[in-house]
C-alpha cells in the first residue's frame, strides 16, 4: 500500500506522522538481553591448585618464558603472521561495513544533471537535487546498525583469538625444539659412549678377552646411533621450519634458540577464578553471536510492519546552463507509507527461523562454556599427573644411569654378558628422555591452561574490572 502526499495536505500530514512517529518511538525499549538457558558455573574447579608460596594471582605468559630471543619472536610473529594479517584486514572490512550500516540512518541525496537537443535546434538543461529518506519508526535500521557494530567487535575478537594461537602455537614449538635440542645431546652423548665402548671392546677382542659377536653388536649399535643422530637432526630443523613459517618467513632450517628446560621454574597461580573463562575469545564470539540473532529477530519481527519513506526534490530546466537556478524552482515533497497485506506466511516463517537462530546461539554459548571449564579442568588435572610422573621418572632415571654403569663394569669383569649391558643401556636412555618429554609436557600443559584461560587478553580485562 502506498499513500502519496500532495502539497496542499503536506503540512497536515507531516504533523500527524511527527505524531504517529512519537508515539511509536516511546513504545520502544532496549534493554540487555537475558540468556534463558541456565549455566551451572562451579564456585572452585574440581582439581584443586597446588599451593606455592610465590604464586602469583594471575599470570602473564610472558613472565615465565626467560628468554630475549622468544620475546622478540613473538613481538615480530604478532606482526607479520599470514593469519593475523589476514584477521587484521578482516577487522578493517568489518569498520568499513559498520560505515556502510550507519549510513542507512541518513537521507540518501542525489544531483541529476541532463542535457537534450530536439529538431528544432533548441536545447533544455535539466538540474535537480533529490533525497529519499526511510523513517526509522521501528528501529529496524538502527537494529541493523547494531548488528553490524556486534560483527565489528567479534572480527576485533577474531584478531585477539588469532594472536592467542599465534602465542600459543608458537611457545609450544618453541619448547618442543628445546626438548628435541636436549635430546639430541643425549643422544651425541650415548653416540660418544658407545663409540668409546667399541674402542674399548675392539681392543679386548684383539688381547683375546672379548669375543668377536660383542664387537658386531657393538659396531651395529654405533650405526644405529648414527642414523638416530640423523633422524633428530632432521625433526629439529622441521621444527624450525614451522617456526619460521609461523613467523611469516621463508620456511628455513635455521633458528636460533636459547632455552634450556631443566631452567624454567614456573608457578601456578594461587587462584584461577571461573569469571576468567567468559572472557575467553571463543566464549565472547558465541555471546555475540547470541546478541547478533536477538537483533536479526528484531528486524525480522519489524519487517512485518509498515515501512515509512520520505522524498523531496529540487530541479530546474533552463535552455542556458548558466540560468540553471536562477529563477523559480520546481519542488516536491512526498511521503509514502508501505505495508505488506499477503506473502504467503513469508515473514512469519523468517521470523519463526530468526527466532530458532536464536535459541541455537544460546545453545552453543552454553556449550562454548562448558567446552571452556572442561579445557580448564583437563589441564589441572593433567599437571598434576604430569608433576607426579615426573617425580617417579627422575627416581627410574637415577636407578637406570647407575645400572647401565654397573652392568658395564660387570661386562668387563666378565660377570655379565654383553647383551645385558645394551638392554642396561636402553633402559637408561628410555628413562632420560622420558624425563625431557615429562618436562616439555609440563611445559606446554602450562601454554594449554594459558590458552583455555583465555590467555594474557582475560588476565588483562579481570584485572582492569579490579582496578588492577
Amino acid at each position: 500500500m502506498t499513500i502519496k502526499i500532495d502539497k496542499c495536505h503536506l503540512m497536515t500530514k507531516k504533523l500527524l506522522t511527527i505524531g504517529v512517529c512519537a508515539v511509536l518511538a516511546a513504545c520502544q525499549q532496549t534493554s540487555e538481553y537475558q540468556l534463558s538457558k541456565t549455566v551451572n558455573q562451579p564456585d572452585a574447579w574440581q582439581t584443586s591448585l597446588p599451593a606455592q608460596e610465590n604464586a602469583q594471582a594471575y599470570l602473564h605468559l610472558a613472565d615465565w618464558l626467560k628468554s630475549p630471543v622468544l620475546k622478540d619472536l613473538l613481538t615480530k610473529a604478532l606482526q607479520d603472521n599470514f593469519d593475523v594479517q589476514l584477521k587484521r584486514l578482516e577487522l578493517e572490512k568489518a569498520q568499513q561495513r559498520l560505515v556502510q550500516a550507519g549510513s542507512n540512518l541518513w537521507p540518501d541525496v542525489n544531483l541529476a544533471f541532463s542535457s537534450s537537443r530536439n529538431s528544432g535546434n533548441s536545447t533544455n538543461h535539466n538540474l535537480s537535487v533529490n533525497a529519499n529518506y526511510e523513517v526509522d519508526i521501528w528501529g529496524k535500521l538502527s537494529r541493523a546498525e547494531q548488528i553490524a557494530q556486534l560483527n565489528y567487535q567479534k572480527a576485533k575478537i577474531d584478531l585477539q583469538n588469532a594472536e592467542l594461537n599465534l602465542v600459543s602455537q608458537l611457545t609450544q614449538l618453541w619448547f618442543t625444539k628445546a626438548a628435541q635440542v636436549q635430546t639430541y645431546q643425549l643422544l651425541q652423548k650415548r653416540f660418544d659412549n658407545v663409540q668409546s665402548n667399541l674402542d674399548i671392546i675392539e681392543n679386548g677382542y684383539k688381547s683375546g678377552l672379548n669375543s668377536a659377536l660383542d664387537v658386531y653388536l657393538t659396531r651395529n649399535s654405533l650405526e644405529s646411533e648414527k642414523s638416530t643422530l640423523v633422524s633428530q637432526q632432521q625433526a629439529i630443523e622441521a621444527t624450525n621450519r614451522r617456526l619460521q613459517l609461523l613467523l611469516g618467513e621463508y620456511p628455513s632450517k635455521y633458528l636460533q634458540t636459547d632455552i634450556d628446560l631443566t631452567k624454567l621454574d614456573y608457578q601456578f597461580p594461587t587462584e584461577l577464578p571461573s569469571d576468567l573463562i567468559k572472557a575467553r575469545p571463543d566464549v565472547q564470539q558465541a555471546w555475540i553471536n547470541v546478541l547478533i540473532d536477538d537483533a536479526s529477530l528484531a528486524i525480522a519481527h519489524k519487517n512485518r510492519f509498515p515501512s515509512i519513506s520520505l522524498r523531496a526534490s529540487v530541479s530546474d530546466s533552463q535552455s542556458s546552463l548558466a540560468d540553471l537556478f536562477s529563477g523559480s524552482l520546481a519542488w516536491s515533497i512526498a511521503a509514502s507509507v508501505s505495508q505488506p497485506l499477503f506473502r504467503a506466511g513469508e515473514l512469519k516463517a523468517a521470523q519463526m527461523i530468526a527466532d530458532l537462530n536464536l535459541q541455537q546461539s544460546e545453545v552453543r554459548y552454553v556449550q562454548a562454556l562448558y567446552n571452556a571449564f572442561e579445557s580448564v579442568e583437563l589441564a589441572l588435572a593433567e599437571h598434576e599427573s604430569l608433576r607426579q610422573r615426573l617425580i617417579h621418572s627422575e627416581n627410574s632415571k637415577i636407578n637406570a644411569e647407575k645400572a647401565e654403569q654397573l652392568a658395564f663394569e660387570q661386562y668387563l669383569a666378565g660377570i655379565s654378558s654383553y647383551s645385558t649391558y645394551l638392554e642396561a643401556q636402553r633402559r637408561a636412555f628410555n628413562a632420560n628422555t622420558q624425563v625431557i618429554s615429562l618436562k616439555r609436557d609440563i611445559i606446554l600443559n602450562q601454554i594449554k591452561l594459558h590458552q583455555a584461560l583465555g590467555g594474557d587478553y582475560t588476565i588483562d580485562k579481570l584485572q582492569g574490572d579490579l582496578g588492577g
